[in-house]
């Protein structure tokens, strides 16, 4: 008995892996002087192969945070046994396929020029919408892997040809609204196609935007200093004229198709909404440029040369888009003159006196006064009374003419032009003599 078990093998589950295998020997060989049997010969015991794990399909894929938490935990999600790593999830049966992108439209920026108003002949005011110029630049496109933008100008175009506001507080104090719409394409060539071959066309999109001009007015050329309402109603047609403040309410829609002939895509712009008006009034004609004038001058006597400078200016552009020239024309560029030969800058001072004194010189001629000579001055003058009291006894075009040489002599002085500022004093005495 003590020799069958000793020749038994060693029990399985007393083995690790990793130890050295047992060597058995047979009882006889532990006896001294025993004998070997065949059936007691020396085995070696190996250890058998691990079994194959069971595969129940792999396990769902988990972020990264929650499959550590399950890891420590030790509580995995069962995997599902129809899973492949061959197939993905847009692989199977049944699923819708993915709806098209819509187009993303937007308005970057707009512009509105309205002409200005003129008083018609039944007392309305009337605009020329023809000569009206309104655009807008439209961004449409979409994003993404495959994703294009364009941006398009579009022109828009008044639905009436004039518009007339009653001459009333209550009309002209009121926006005045007009439709307006247009329409721009663009070729976008081949488009990327799906799967089954299919152009991936996007879905119209569309936009809403709302724009007011700002409040800040700035006349343009030809015009003078803003009026209001009131003043401008009791002013006549020629000394007064209305300009706009603007506003757009539009609507963008942006489609794409396909064109029959070559399969590429044009994408098509539509804008369609409203156009806004709102008088404003200001100075025009002759009655501009005397307040010009007369502003340009009272900055003058208040030494703010800057504001005069810019006054005449204002007043000169004023004055170049009427025929005949007013006479005023003379006079501020009498005074401009002036301001710049106190500013020591003679040389502009000099062109300006020289046109000055051509524009006097009409106007002298034109009324027909002409230089008064010694023989035909009054006794008093010929006296000792002073030369102003005289120059205020002559006609305005002679003084106005002796008092631009004068001006005209001392910014050729100042430049050192001693014998033209001689022949301007010499001729600024014969019309005061």
């Amino acid at each position: 008995a003590s020799a069958a078990a000793a020749a038994s093998p060693l029990p399985q589950d007393k083995w690790r892996p990793g130890d050295t295998p047992l060597s058995v020997r047979s009882a006889g060989s532990e006896g001294s002087g025993s004998s070997k049997s065949p059936s007691s010969t020396s085995k070696s015991w190996q250890p058998e192969p691990p079994a194959a794990p069971l595969t129940l399909g792999s396990p769902p894929k988990l972020p990264r945070g929650k499959l550590e938490a399950s890891r420590s935990t030790g509580q995995l999600p069962a995997a599902s046994p129809s899973s492949s790593p061959s197939e993905s999830p847009g692989a199977s049966p049944g699923t819708t396929p993915r709806t098209p992108r819509m187009l993303e439209v937007s308005v970057e920026a707009q512009e509105a020029i309205v002409p200005a108003a003129t008083w018609s002949a039944d007392g309305s005011l009337e605009v020329l919408m023809r000569q009206a110029r309104c655009t807008v630049t439209v961004k449409a496109g979409y994003a993404g892997k495959h994703g294009m933008h364009v941006v398009l100008r579009v022109g828009l175009a008044p639905e009436q040809e004039r518009l007339n506001i009653a001459r009333s507080p209550d009309s002209l104090s009121a926006w005045a609204v007009v439709k307006l719409s247009g329409a721009e394409e663009c070729d976008l060539g081949r488009l990327p196609v799906r799967s089954n071959g299919s152009p991936r066309l996007p879905k119209p999109g569309g936009c809403q935007h709302e724009w007011t001009e700002e409040e800040h007015f700035a006349p343009g050329p030809g015009c003078g200093p803003q009026v209001a309402l009131a003043e401008a109603l009791d002013l006549d047609a020629a000394s007064c004229r209305a300009e706009f403040r603007c506003r757009l309410i539009l609507r963008a829609r942006a489609t794409c198709s396909l064109q029959a002939s070559n399969g590429n895509a044009t994408l098509r712009l539509e804008v369609e909404g409203e156009l806004a008006v709102l008088p404003r009034f200001c100075l025009a004609g002759r009655r501009a440029v005397q307040t010009l004038y007369k502003a340009a001058r009272s900055s003058y006597c208040g030494g703010e040369e800057g504001r005069a400078i810019q006054a005449c200016e204002r007043g000169l552009v004023v004055a170049n888009t009427l025929m005949p020239r007013p006479r005023e024309t003379g006079d501020i560029l009498n005074l401009l003159g002036a301001l710049h030969l106190r500013r020591k800058s003679p040389a502009l001072a000099v062109k300006c006196l020289e046109r000055a004194l051509a524009f006097r010189s009409q106007a002298a001629a034109s009324e027909g006064s002409g230089a008064l000579s010694a023989r035909e001055a009054p006794a008093s003058a010929r006296s000792a009374v002073t030369v102003a009291g005289y120059v205020s006894s002559l006609p305005p075009a002679d003084a106005a003419l002796a008092g631009t040489l004068c001006t005209l002599g001392g910014a050729h002085q100042a430049m050192g032009a001693h014998a033209e500022a001689y022949q301007c004093y010499q001729r600024a005495a014969a019309i005061l003599e």
